[in-house]
């Protein structure tokens, strides 16, 4: 080769191969921006069969049935009262109306009572009573209330999917390369690289941090405050960045307040003002998975009509000092800016030993990141805590629905009144309240709830009191 090919040569190569190279070395580890549109951003999407579509009229907890069931606690009306009467009994029921919207809407109430019920002349202040047609009623305004979250078991039994059927990525396969294990780091997704969102206690997030207990924490506290996306770590935990999830743990800046400092392996009560906070508990647990178990999060479309879906899945994931406990559960979280989004679901595939679980402590529920609003759906307390356990852990193929909802001082209106019971003995008494509203919601327009009263002739047993015989 003569002197002028190799130069030629050189100049080709200082030309073209070294900027090529060196823009490729800068893309594969320039940290991803949030709003960032690159598909190297983007989390894997997955499309489902059909079998799985799910439409929106069935996702609304108010319109399972638009009656109200004692497990529905967005009802628009809940009618009370005894459950057993014998005839010539007197009996008071109430009926409590709410209004879960963000504005003030007009409520029409309506009760007609059934043939073996007599009312008592005055014992409502509110409701009128019309001899004529036996009718109850009241119309009025009632004011809306604060943002909140409901937990109740949904009407709609979402599956339980393994994403590894789709070739979804282990996250801690990662974690355990660049951390040696997959206990106490926390993984931060970048949702908004590729213009998803969601709203949360009123909010709009771009990012999401997951955990390996069973938590997803909302924001990243990367480019913001932590109270703005509160991203609690601790003395053991860490972030880590893989190329769809984002920021770098370098970019991380989350502040932890004198006394609001916990471990992610220490489950709470909802809600605490300890950290962490805007949370989301789908089964919160000290969760080990270095050795046993997968985690995997992926966009699922097809899996709610109209939606993309983030969906995050714990499988077989063991207890840090129980092995032999291990769990599949899933969540969820319905993105974008429809009248569905932020709404979540919670899936619990199996809980190998659920007494096990009690003892270990565990929670499920959901909390906003002052610690002051939230609730708690089943509990057992961890390392010493003093609140008594409530509730139990779920059931294989339960699935729960985390629905935003309006609470307040003034969001209900209770009416109680007193009738006499008639009618024979066996019977049972149907009675509904029904109530239309001036919302422009079609789910939330109209609602009923009925009562069953069983008549039956009650004795009691004489009280035997101690003494000498």
């Amino acid at each position: 080769m003569s002197t002028k090919e190799k130069r030629y040569l050189w100049y080709f190569f200082w030309l073209f191969v070294v900027p090529i190279s060196l823009g490729w070395h800068l893309v594969l580890h320039a940290p991803v921006i949030l709003g960032e549109d690159e598909d190297a951003a983007a989390l894997p999407v997955y499309r489902l069969d059909e079998g799985f579509v799910l439409g929106d009229e069935g996702l609304r907890l108010p319109q399972e049935g638009r009656g109200s069931v004692p497990l529905n606690a967005t009802a628009l009306v809940h009618l009370t009262g005894p459950t057993n009467a014998a005839p010539g009994a007197t009996a008071t029921y109430a009926i409590t109306l709410t209004n879960f919207e963000a504005m003030t809407r007009t409520y029409t109430l309506t009760n007609t009572l059934p043939a073996p019920l007599t009312y008592h002349a005055g014992s409502s202040r509110e409701l009128r009573y019309n001899p004529a047609t036996r009718q109850l009623t009241w119309q009025g305004d009632i004011a809306p209330g604060h943002l909140d979250y409901a937990i109740a078991p949904s009407g709609l039994a979402l599956p339980y999917i393994d994403l590894a059927d789709f070739g979804a990525p282990n996250l801690c396969a990662e974690l355990i390369i660049s951390h040696g294990n997959c206990d106490e780091a926390t993984v931060t997704l970048n949702l908004g690289a590729n213009g998803y969102s969601y709203p949360f206690y009123g909010q709009t997030w771009y990012s999401l941090t997951l955990s390996p207990n069973g938590l997803l924490l909302v924001g990243a506290a990367a480019s913001r405050s932590a109270r703005d996306e509160a991203l609690p770590h601790n003395e053991t935990g860490s972030v880590v960045s893989l190329p769809f999830w984002s920021p770098p743990p370098s970019a991380i800046q989350a502040t932890l307040s004198p006394g609001r400092t916990r471990a992610l392996s220490q489950n709470q009560w909802l809600p605490t003002p300890e950290l962490p906070g805007a949370l989301l508990a789908s089964l919160w647990y000290d969760a080990d998975m270095t050795t046993g178990g997968r985690w995997h999060a992926a966009i699922l479309q097809g899996l709610i009509t109209g939606y993309d879906v983030l969906y995050v899945q714990w499988h077989d994931a063991p207890h840090a000092a129980a092995p032999n406990l291990i769990t599949r559960h899933a969540a969820a979280l319905i993105l974008g800016d429809g009248p569905l989004s932020g709404q979540v679901f919670f899936i619990y595939d199996n809980i190998s030993d659920p007494m096990a679980l009690v003892q270990a402590g565990y929670t499920i529920g959901v909390e906003d990141y002052p610690g002051t609003r939230g609730t708690t759906y089943a509990y057992a307390p961890c390392c010493g805590d003093p609140h008594p356990p409530q509730g139990f852990p779920p059931a294989s193929g339960a699935t729960l629905h985390l629905q935003p909802v309006i609470y307040g001082a003034d969001f209900s209106r209770t009416f109680t009144y007193t009738v006499r019971v008639g009618g024979q003995i066996p019977q049972t008494i149907a009675n509904t309240a029904e109530v239309t509203t001036s919302s422009p919601d079609p789910s939330l327009v109209y609602g009923w709830s009925t009562h069953y009263l069983y008549l039956r002739h009650l004795t009691f047993l004489p009280l035997a009191v101690g003494g000498d015989e």
